[in-house]
């Protein structure tokens, strides 16, 4: 047979039913679709290799390789949660921001497809899927300074981070000559710490 069959489980032993499939062949459009209530899924005429992702809420996202058709059998191991409040230096919430994390343990993975979400309209952002361990995050909204930052991942009832983003610095001039003319097209240079103002 030409299929290609994924079958997912929780760490518990029960089949990952209604877990969202994805399958990103080499080339072409990924493929998504729900586990069924048996936490099966039959694939056909796909091209492989293919990078599988299987993802359930409270279990760790979890990504294997199919090179040929066949079973791929997948155990998803508990998930760790990382949640928080984004806010401005006044406290008030701030909502859209864009939060982006990534586990430590698979920066130089380039193929680590990342989590994302974006803050709603209370400043708070959750993650439920990522694997255990210390994570890098990334948030940014117009406006904004843009925050980076390590945090750790836990299956124990997850971390709260309050966090704060400052507003955006800006600069606003004219490059003109000694005598007051305009510079044409000058050449403009910033060097910092990258936390202005």
């Amino acid at each position: 047979s030409l299929d290609l069959v994924i079958q997912a489980q929780t760490a518990e032993g029960t089949p990952a039913s209604g877990a969202t499939l994805t399958v990103r062949p080499a080339e072409g459009a990924a493929l998504i679709r729900q586990l069924d209530p048996g936490g099966e899924a039959v694939i056909s005429d796909i091209a492989l290799p293919a990078t599988v992702t299987v993802e359930l809420p409270g279990s760790a996202r979890t990504t294997a390789v199919a090179e040929d058709p066949g079973v791929i059998q997948i155990s998803l191991e508990p998930g760790a949660s990382l949640m928080g409040r984004l806010a401005d230096p006044s406290g008030a919430p701030l909502a859209g921001a864009r939060v982006i994390v990534r586990p430590v343990a698979t920066l130089s993975h380039e193929q680590a497809r990342p989590w994302v979400t974006e803050t709603q309209s209370d400043g708070a952002f959750r993650f439920d899927t990522l694997p255990p361990g210390p994570v890098w995050f990334q948030i940014s909204l117009s406006g904004h300074a843009p925050l980076e930052a390590r945090a750790g991942a836990s299956t124990a009832g997850g971390i709260e981070l309050a966090l704060t983003l400052e507003p955006a610095a800006s600069v606003i001039g004219r490059v003109t000559h000694a005598d007051g003319s305009p510079a044409d097209e000058p050449e403009i240079h910033f060097a910092g710490s990258g936390v202005w103002p």
